[in-house]
């Protein structure tokens, strides 16, 4: 797996969207999930993508994104103990950063101001929960993440969302301005 962490407009999506025309060039079909709403079927063909060969999913929350790979991976992983072929798959997440809780949410439809401590767990936990399923049926996984600078003495560059992103990452890429 490979997490791609920056600030806004350091070319996150960019690398993201190269790296899906490339694994469909492979053979692979893409599943795209999509947290930002910043990618559409136009902008996939401009940058060449047979737009047929990629599934694409608006997502809001880390819920709805743990119950989509966990579904996927299980019905694969049954096809694969069946002795069957399973296909070719690779999985976006742009963005990790910007998926909701489903708490989070519901605090905004109800009002309340208490703060989701949620987010970070769910996160760490979506990660140990998918990364050893996508490694056995071998399917790539890259994922964005939003960066934040530290307000600590030495002031650092880090990634959202916990450590479970960075963790999960076998390569971790932080762009820069």
């Amino acid at each position: 797996s490979c997490s791609v962490a920056g600030p806004s407009g350091t070319g996150k999506t960019y690398l993201i969207l190269n790296s899906v025309k490339e694994a469909i060039d492979m053979g692979y079909s893409v599943i795209f999930y999509d947290s930002e709403a910043a990618v559409d079927k136009t902008l996939m063909e401009k940058f060449g993508i047979d737009t047929t060969k990629v599934n694409y999913q608006p997502i809001n929350t880390v819920q709805e994104f743990r119950t989509s790979v966990t579904t996927i991976t299980q019905k694969m992983q049954e096809i694969k103990r069946s002795g069957g072929t399973t296909p070719k798959v690779m999985i976006i997440l742009d963005s990790a950063g910007n998926l909701a809780t489903a708490k989070e949410i519901e605090d905004a439809r109800t009002g309340s101001e208490k703060s989701d401590m949620t987010r970070s767990k769910v996160l760490k936990s979506i990660f140990r929960i998918i990364m050893t399923p996508l490694a056995d049926l071998k399917i790539p996984f890259i994922f964005t993440n939003h960066t934040y600078q530290t307000q600590s003495f030495i002031s650092q560059q880090v990634a959202g969302g916990g450590t479970g992103p960075e963790y999960a990452a076998s390569i971790v890429l932080f762009l820069g301005k």
